[in-house]
């Protein structure tokens, strides 16, 4: 059945403003305003959608070549040419027409991805159709939590029982914005709170979460029940390395902190504000080379540097942002969250939930 949910005038005006904005970044440099650092060429541009796809949306989600999956903001189908290679079929939506024309041409030589106009909805799936849903720096633009909700009762709706919804919110809730107030880019942050508002009342289990209080606020959800064509691996803990970081940076307890971060009680925010306070009069390479020291306990590499130099002083991302980048990364995950090593081999089709490694949903 599909979803036939009226739309207020409150919520058709956003949805008009919308895509009228984004129409015209679309236009203008869409590889810019979808992927800022990595908008150079078509291959360095595409090759960024392959890595964070691997490396963010995909992390400990095992698709069975049979799954369905749906992107919300795809864009012109960085993450879904990629996605395609992977799973049967591979739907994304955006809210704007340029975008998706856009689409149609990078994805016209792959037969398995369906891209579609959206009014705010996922009207054009039916209930439990899909086993994956998805969104990547799109909710962060979006100036209104409302049509957030929206998205995610959508999301509940259309997946399977056991499927999966992961998104990514802007988490910097502490930082106000301007007299304006949010707009098409820079949109409406979320505090812990906010993120578990939005799942209330639907039948979906936050199984992880990470990255509060930063730019890349990172959620997991699943739907009630079994079925789905995936399995979800979670990440556990290293207590003894997520310490030595936090003393590097600085902490006074960093065993205690290490606890309360690890039970949700505490972010790491303060840690990298309070880095990124130390280094304020710092070029932008001592940044960089004590990010690598500091959080991933190795000395720069040179490419890496240097992509990370650049951004900054193209003023693609400010500090603070460059810091979410590094505790985002699968190197930086890897480190302080692996992988529990006995869910390597776990059922075909079934999702593990976080009681399955002794982890508390928060």
């Amino acid at each position: 059945m599909l979803d036939s949910r009226a739309v207020s005038p409150a919520d058709r005006h956003l949805t008009d403003q919308m895509r009228i904005d984004w129409n015209r970044r679309g236009a203008e440099d869409h590889r810019l305003h979808i992927a800022a650092g990595h908008q150079s060429s078509e291959e360095t541009f595409l090759a960024s959608g392959e890595q964070d796809l691997a490396g963010l949306v995909l992390d400990g989600i095992d698709l069975e070549s049979h799954a369905e999956a749906l992107e919300i903001g795809c864009g012109v189908g960085r993450l879904l040419l990629p996605l395609a290679k992977r799973v049967a079929t591979v739907y994304g939506v955006d809210i704007s027409p340029v975008m998706i024309k856009k689409s149609k041409d990078y994805t016209a030589k792959t037969r398995n991805v369906f891209t579609s106009v959206t009014d705010g909805t996922l009207a054009s799936r039916p209930d439990a159709s899909l086993d994956l849903v998805f969104s990547f720096i799109v909710f962060q633009h979006i100036p209104d939590r409302a049509p957030i909700r929206t998205y995610v009762e959508e999301s509940s709706r259309v997946l399977k029982p056991g499927g999966v919804l992961r998104f990514q919110v802007d988490g910097r809730w502490w930082w106000k914005h301007g007299k304006g107030g949010p707009d098409t880019y820079d949109g409406v942050r979320f505090s812990p709170g906010d993120v578990h508002d939005l799942l209330a009342g639907l039948p979906l289990t936050l199984v992880d979460e990470w990255g509060a209080g930063g730019h890349y606020h990172w959620v997991t959800a699943r739907k009630e029940g079994r079925g789905a064509a995936l399995r979800l691996r979670m990440r556990t803990w290293d207590m003894a390395i997520l310490a030595s970081v936090l003393a590097r940076l600085g902490a006074r307890n960093p065993e205690s902190d290490a606890v309360d971060i690890r039970e949700g009680r505490e972010s790491l925010h303060p840690h990298l504000q309070r880095l990124e306070d130390r280094l304020v009069d710092a070029e932008d390479g001592v940044l960089v080379d004590e990010a690598y020291r500091t959080l991933l306990g190795r000395k720069a590499d040179e490419d890496g540097r240097a992509f990370h130099v650049s951004v900054l002083k193209r003023r693609l991302e400010n500090r603070a942002a460059l810091l979410d980048t590094f505790v985002m990364s699968r190197e930086f995950l890897e480190l302080v969250r692996p992988h529990a090593p006995e869910l390597s081999a776990g059922i075909a089709g079934e999702v593990l939930g976080p009681d399955a490694v002794g982890m508390r949903a928060r």
